[in-house]
């Protein structure tokens, strides 16, 4: 899609172009065609918004990791027991908009995530 744009439009390069012009003149002090608060503003919104589809794209690939809703292994189901949750599973349960468990089954040794029920 990127490329279409850049042999139609060349609005990849003039991009480029722009904020390697911004960056400069904000460096240096100097006006550019926007103003320096416009241009920093605009970089932090690029940032934020790279951050958040990246965070996004994340969350939907481990949501494939869990595996199990409730208490129960969903190998062998047997009664499992909550395991400490690491940072990336707190940040995964806000992303998600769940209650998820890290948890541990002490009959078949599954280790995993689950809803809670």
């Amino acid at each position: 899609m990127l490329v279409g744009l850049e042999l139609a439009t060349e609005v990849v390069s003039l991009t480029f172009d722009r904020l390697r012009a911004g960056a400069g003149a904000v460096l240096a002090g100097a006006e550019f065609q926007i103003s320096a608060f416009r241009f920093e503003a605009g970089i932090v919104a690029l940032v934020v918004g790279a951050a958040l589809g990246v965070a996004l794209v994340w969350s939907a690939r481990a949501s494939v990791d869990v595996r199990a809703v409730g208490p129960m292994c969903p190998n062998c189901g047997s009664h499992t027991r909550r395991v400490k949750r690491r940072k990336r599973h707190r940040l995964l349960a806000a992303l998600m908009g769940e209650s998820i468990a890290r948890r541990e089954c002490e009959a078949c040794g599954w280790t995993g995530l689950s809803v809670q029920g």
